[in-house]
């Protein structure tokens, strides 16, 4: 079907993964001839800030007031559960809607994990909410049948057959994009030594993960006696954690950076990291350089047992990470020091096996086309939906009420 415009809607004032997506997309769309593109976020919002210097529209929206959208577009949602609908959204009839599934969780309701998922589920889907899964249901469903589903790998799409206890079937996967770069990482930055690093928010689901990493990664520099640097950037609420954290030696040490701008970000990591750990975009990041990318899951607790790292390039289905379950740990495995051990001597290989993965799979100029192609086949209109399951429940009414007012009474507690 032909796309005369595409909206993205996605309001909120913090920088994250999704307003930086869906950034890179406007930014790259917007230089086609005859596709127009709107953008839906608060006046002085993330997206609305960084869009400013783009040939897009920007339509400001506010809590509680009416954002007319324009007609004949397809408005682009991250996922998410029906009840989490804005109302004040008022979508043209003739506008289809397309949903890309972003995050493991974005249609599970309630928050699910490996661990606690069996004890919630008989109590919270029989008594609680289940309506609401069955609303989910409802809305998964008629967005397949329309094409009008993407998850961005296969995890997503499989924990949300899991937790909604369904069997949606997705061909076609829509893998989230990095910007190509022209700096390209082309040595070690010592012959005989190393220097690893991390990129990512400090926060639960990632912090377990990249405590586990240094750790390990401090053990192999005292045993092989490798001279090993290890750079974190980013910032968060785990931050004095990880600090605390380093296994310091006489061959390693770590470097705490805080966030680095975006701008700045290629050129450090070009001039001073041989190998990346993240998850994520925050991969891509490195490989897009040159970087040989060890793509790493997330998890919620501290990892007990002996976790296997795996190359970006060797992901299947655009797996940028999952929650760490039992078949992720292999006892005695030497994964990681055989991966530095690998780079160490032929870096130059892992550097191409990565650069190749990046621009078969996740170059924004990839990604564009086939974000064009699946959003073109969409024909879900707003009006099919049925605006019942858009309505909150009782339970939620009463939850948000209770938080407004607890917010009014107690203005300085963190929200």
């Amino acid at each position: 079907m032909n796309i005369k415009g595409i909206t993205f809607f996605y309001p909120h004032y913090k920088i994250g993964g999704i307003q930086v997506l869906f950034y890179r997309l406007a930014r790259s769309l917007s230089k086609r001839a005859g596709l127009e593109i709107n953008i839906v976020d608060y006046n002085g919002g993330c997206l609305w800030c960084l869009t400013e210097d783009l040939n897009v529209n920007r339509i400001a929206f506010e809590y509680g007031k009416s954002t007319e959208l324009p007609e004949n577009t397809v408005v682009i949602f991250e996922s998410f559960l029906p009840t989490r609908y804005r109302s004040e959204l008022r979508i043209k009839k003739n506008s289809r809607v397309f949903f890309w599934t972003l995050h493991h969780y974005n249609l599970v309701p309630g928050h699910f994990t490996e661990n606690n998922f069996n004890i919630y589920k008989k109590f919270f889907v029989s008594i609680l909410a289940k309506n609401e899964f069955k609303k989910c249901q409802y809305l998964v469903n008629l967005a397949v049948n329309n094409k009008a589903l993407a998850f961005m790998d296969s995890t997503t799409l499989d924990n949300t057959n899991k937790y909604l206890m369904s069997d949606f079937k997705v061909e076609r996967y829509l893998p989230v994009p990095a910007l190509n770069s022209d700096l390209k990482r082309e040595r070690l930055v010592s012959e005989g030594e190393i220097s690893l690093g991390w990129v990512g928010r400090l926060v639960d689901f990632k912090v377990y993960i990249l405590i586990y990493t240094i750790k390990r990664v401090a053990r192999y520099a005292l045993q092989s006696k490798t001279k090993t640097v290890f750079h974190v950037v980013g910032d968060g609420p785990f931050f004095s954690q990880v600090q605390c954290c380093e296994t310091a030696n006489e061959y390693f040490s770590m470097i705490m950076h805080k966030e680095i701008a975006p701008d700045q970000l290629d050129s450090f990591l070009v001039q001073n990291v041989d190998l990346l750990t993240a998850m994520g975009t925050s991969a891509l990041e490195g490989a897009k350089l040159g970087i040989p990318a060890i793509v790493v899951d997330f998890a919620y607790k501290k990892i007990e047992g002996d976790y296997m790292f795996r190359w970006l390039h060797h992901t299947k289905e655009y797996d940028l990470a999952h929650e760490i379950t039992e078949s992720d740990l292999v006892a005695g495995n030497t994964s990681l020091e055989n991966m530095i051990e690998q780079v160490l001597n032929e870096f130059q290989q892992v550097s191409v096996l990565s650069i190749q993965y990046f621009n078969q799979n996740h170059s924004i100029d990839t990604v564009a086309k086939r974000f064009l192609e699946m959003v073109g086949e969409s024909s879900l209109y707003f009006h099919q939906i049925d605006k019942r399951i858009l309505n909150l429940p009782l339970y939620m009414k009463v939850y948000r009420l209770v938080k407004r007012i607890n917010s009014i009474i107690f203005p300085d507690r963190p929200k």
